[in-house]
């Protein structure tokens, strides 16, 4: 179940409640301000379930959806032609991810990561839009 399903299945089962969509840049610095709100400017958010998330901003969460780890390719890269990848599929690449101690989920992703020594792991703060043209052009 995507993100709009899981709001359109949660207002027809509570059609009493409304919701209003704040959107929110990915970047570390935006998303540690908006994390920031709740409680303050808005009650809920949907976001990455992790406990060291939970920890930094003492809050408590229900996970109610499970999504597959996906990674984003360039169109012209050739995994983006794959619809599963194994950890021999990403040998050569480099992998942007969130430096350690940030998110546990992507903690448990680099340790996997860097068991393949020909896998280079670049520390990103946030995947906003420049970080995403950048790794584009770097392929």
């Amino acid at each position: 179940m995507g993100t709009n399903n899981l709001w359109l299945e949660i207002s027809q089962k509570y059609p009493n409640i409304n919701f209003q969509f704040i959107p929110c840049s990915c970047a570390l610095g935006s998303f540690n301000e908006f994390l920031a709100g709740i409680n303050s400017e808005f009650d809920l958010v949907s976001s990455v379930y992790d406990v060291n998330l939970l920890r930094a901003y003492s809050l408590t969460a229900t996970e109610l959806d499970l999504t597959p780890l996906k990674i984003s390719v360039p169109i012209q890269n050739p995994l983006s032609n794959k619809k599963r990848l194994s950890l021999d599929d990403l040998k050569g690449q480099t992998i942007a991810l969130s430096p350690r101690g940030e998110f546990s989920c992507f903690d448990r992703v680099r340790d996997l990561l860097e068991k393949e020594p020909t896998i280079t792991i670049k520390n990103i703060n946030g995947f906003d839009i420049p970080v995403l043209n950048s790794c584009v052009e770097n392929n």
